[in-house]
């Protein structure tokens, strides 16, 4: 794929990808490996793609092969089996999240989804509580981290260290936190040499299928202690 100059720099590039990446997610495809010029380098790190290897040059010019995983290595199976967990998980150590009466609708390969009913979160204009809201993002994202290690068999204690949320359109029904796995491509070497990890992560909210907001929130997972 390639943009003529004229129109570099104005994103169109970053559409074309989104969408092969999402025909690719609809083919079943678990990971995606390309081979980039150098000058293109930037444009794929960017976009979640990690540098593997050089390539053989094509046309005289030095390529790189770079790769990025698009949906959890984990079966099905397994994946239904941390869904139940997940959900134990919020309700025992979290009680807002039973208030709430949040619910892990959905743990695929490629999605996480988390759901909260209207009525246990509404307001006084009959549309769903702010602080709910935020709250479902934060606990959507948090869900994503922790799906993310169990899939690289890791264990950590994960935190929300910062966030931001836009609310787009009043929520009149249940809410939907949307968190998808290719968009997320995370680095948990640090946790290896029992230093903190950090990890961005965009959690999409709907309701009817209609965006309502969006939250972006900067994760930290903290090395387990050791048992002396």
């Amino acid at each position: 794929m390639a943009v003529s100059d004229q129109w570099q720099g104005h994103g169109l590039g970053a559409l074309v990808l989104q969408q092969l990446e999402q025909v690719a997610l609809e083919l079943g495809v678990q990971r995606i490996i390309l081979n980039a010029r150098d000058t293109a380098a930037g444009f794929y790190q960017k976009a979640g793609y990690s540098y593997l290897e050089p390539a053989n040059a094509l046309f005289g010019i030095a390529h790189h092969r770079y790769g990025k995983t698009l949906t959890f290595a984990a079966h099905v199976d397994v994946l239904k089996q941390w869904s139940a967990q997940l959900q134990q998980t919020f309700w025992q150590t979290i009680p807002l999240s039973a208030y709430m009466q949040l619910k892990v609708q959905k743990l695929g390969r490629q999605q996480l989804v988390c759901a909260a009913p209207l009525a246990p979160n509404i307001n006084l204009h009959q549309t769903m509580f702010a602080g709910s809201i935020y709250t479902l993002g934060t606990l959507t994202g948090w869900g994503m981290v922790w799906s993310l290690l169990k899939d690289q068999q890791l264990d950590g204690d994960i935190v929300l260290a910062d966030a931001h949320i836009r609310y787009l359109k009043p929520v009149t029904g249940q809410a939907e936190g949307r968190c998808w796995r290719h968009q997320h491509q995370p680095d948990f070497s640090a946790l290896t040499q029992q230093r903190k990890a950090r990890l961005d992560i965009k959690v999409d909210i709907f309701c009817d299928d209609t965006q309502v907001a969006v939250f972006e929130g900067r994760f930290a997972v903290l090395p387990t202690k050791r048992q002396h």
